[in-house]
């Protein structure tokens, strides 16, 4: 797969990325498709929802993609796909793991980096918005860096110059915060509707720091996709 045709899903995913609802994946059967629980020695256990190609392994290996909110959109991911990938086609196949909960989610806890002071949000209406917990957003980052990315490559043949994460509102937040504040570990980034408004906009804070430390260049082409809707 280029990396056009990596693109090329990303920003069809970036197009839906405004749903909100999660659909569940327990009672969907999807051909080439598994859910396991994946435990965290430090975070607990997450549902984790894997496709893998039924074909060779490409020379290079598989092109990948992390899905945040993982119930929400892996069907979608995987319908593309499906749909719109052939042989002689632009878009070829890849694999997606999608990210979530077995009960209760942990989202807000594990997207939300933890502020020196935390700000809470004035709705319209004058109302404090009495958001969850916060602050896990390094934590989550060590299990993806340390965890799953790893065990993802000692399954598979990954493609190591074709590896994304894609996250909405929490999750593209998250997206935002690594990529400005820890080292460069997916060649995109896919940042879906953020929730800017975090913290009296703490991530601004987080990028002016990222400004100002006058960050060397990047060795690599890196892709940021940000999409703001509703």
């Amino acid at each position: 797969m280029s990396r056009f045709t990596l693109l090329y899903i990303i920003m069809l995913l970036v197009i839906t990325g405004c749903q909100s609802k999660s659909i569940s994946t327990n009672n969907v059967v999807v051909p080439n498709a598994q859910t396991e629980i994946f435990h965290s020695t430090a975070n607990g256990d997450y549902k984790v929802t894997i496709y893998t190609p039924k074909k060779p392994t490409p020379k290079g290996g598989w092109p990948i993609i992390y899905l945040l909110d993982g119930d929400s959109y892996f069907l979608t991911a995987n319908d593309i796909i499906k749909s719109q990938a052939c042989e002689r086609c632009i878009l070829q196949e890849g694999i997606i793991v999608a990210i979530d909960y077995l009960n209760q989610t942990r989202r807000d806890f594990d997207f939300l980096p933890k502020p020196d002071h935390f700000v809470y949000e004035t709705l319209p209406n004058n109302q404090i918005n009495l958001s969850g917990k916060y602050g896990g957003a390094d934590a989550f980052y060590d299990f993806l860096t340390k965890e799953l990315k790893p065990e993802m490559e000692k399954r598979y043949k990954i493609n190591l110059k074709q590896q994304a994460i894609f996250g909405h509102s929490y999750g593209g937040l998250f997206n935002l915060y690594i990529f400005f504040t820890k080292p460069v570990i997916f060649n995109t980034y896919v940042v879906s509707s953020p929730s800017m408004w975090f913290s009296d906009g703490y991530m601004f804070k987080v990028l002016s720091k990222y400004l100002l430390d006058n960050q060397p260049p990047l060795i690599n082409p890196v892709n940021l996709l940000i999409s703001v809707g509703g």
